[in-house]
């Protein structure tokens, strides 16, 4: 991979790419970026300040690697490097800036704007939980009661539980609305969705209040992603090329999102993690394809992709076990 950018940026001192050129480029620097940002499968229990220290020091060593390869390696592909692996960060805060540009330095202009505009749009971007927590401390206070309910007011207990997590779903989906408005306008964070929700689970410092957040998240995901595959069935079929790939950028954010959900550690997991993501991944299929064979088929197989790789199957059994739940769901998609 290293060798890969010295090759391209000795072929940009020459003069323009290649269109072969140009596609060699966005591979290998998103190779780079998935060599920062990929998670390994030890690290799939960690939080994300835990995670970002390993992907901060991975992206000192690529820094480390380039730098030893191609000390004169063109500026511009340097940018565009840096700045595909910082965006590909799940939950870019301030502080994450601040480190970026301590490890890039003040030497590259388009760093240093992309790191500026970036600061600028998290501010431009506050999020508003006031409703989200009051609908989590109702949650919380209805699962109390329904720990000391009498037999006779169980059965009333345990509604106001569900009820609770409604409230919970709906103050959600309203401020991921909200926000999603907002960010139409930002280079970085455009409907970005995984970006959103990492802001919005990590504003709650409770291991068990980030599950009630995940688990209701759920609930708008799963929809989204039906109404995203009718969008992109309407587009292939009316042949709106723009349209379309608008659409397919949006299926890449909302995928990346759901594939975080079905693979994220949660506290209520237990001792069996790799079981309860089976469960999500499960959940997550048994969703989309309950459609009548509607849901689009290239949608389906990047959510499986991309699961696949959030999940770090890589065992024989967890192989077999994953292909199984598939070929299930891939069966009913499929059949008419």
């Amino acid at each position: 991979m290293i060798l890969a950018l010295s090759n391209v940026s000795e072929a940009m001192s020459k003069g323009q790419l290649t269109e072969a050129q140009r596609g060699e480029m966005v591979e290998t620097i998103e190779e780079a970026s998935d060599f920062v940002n990929g998670r390994r499968s030890g690290e799939r229990v960690l939080s994300t300040k835990e995670l970002k220290v390993q992907q901060f020091d991975r992206l000192k060593d690529l820094l480390k690697k380039m730098n030893e390869v191609d000390p004169t390696l063109d500026k511009t592909l340097f940018a565009a490097v840096m700045i595909q692996c910082a965006s590909d960060m799940e939950f870019l805060t301030t502080d994450d800036l601040a480190r970026l540009q301590a490890i890039v330095g003040d030497g590259n202009f388009e760093v240093n704007e992309w790191i500026a505009e970036a600061r600028r749009e998290i501010r431009a971007v506050p999020i508003d939980l006031s409703w989200i927590k009051q609908a989590v401390d109702n949650l919380a206070a209805a699962r109390f009661d329904l720990t000391s309910a009498s037999a006779n007011s169980g059965s009333r207990a345990r509604l106001d539980v569900e009820h609770a997590k409604t409230r919970l779903r709906e103050a959600i989906g309203r401020e991921i609305g909200r926000l999603l408005d907002e960010t139409k306008g930002l280079l970085h964070h455009r409907d970005d969705v995984g970006w959103l929700v990492g802001r919005m689970v990590a504003a709650f410092a409770s291991p068990a209040q980030q599950d009630d957040i995940r688990d209701a998240l759920k609930d708008w995901m799963f929809p989204s992603l039906g109404a995203l595959s009718d969008l992109l069935k309407v587009c292939k079929v009316e042949k709106e090329p723009r349209r379309l790939e608008e659409a397919e950028a949006e299926a890449t954010r909302l995928v990346a999102a759901t594939a975080r959900w079905v693979a994220e550690q949660r506290a209520n997991d237990g001792p069996d993690v790799r079981g309860k993501q089976f469960e999500r991944f499960q959940e997550l299929l048994d969703r989309i394809t309950n459609t009548g064979g509607k849901f689009d088929p290239d949608l389906f197989e990047m959510l499986v992709a991309q699961c696949r790789r959030e999940m770090a199957i890589s065992s024989k059994d967890d192989r077999e076990q994953f292909d199984r739940i598939v070929a299930v769901y891939r069966k009913r998609l499929y059949v008419k």
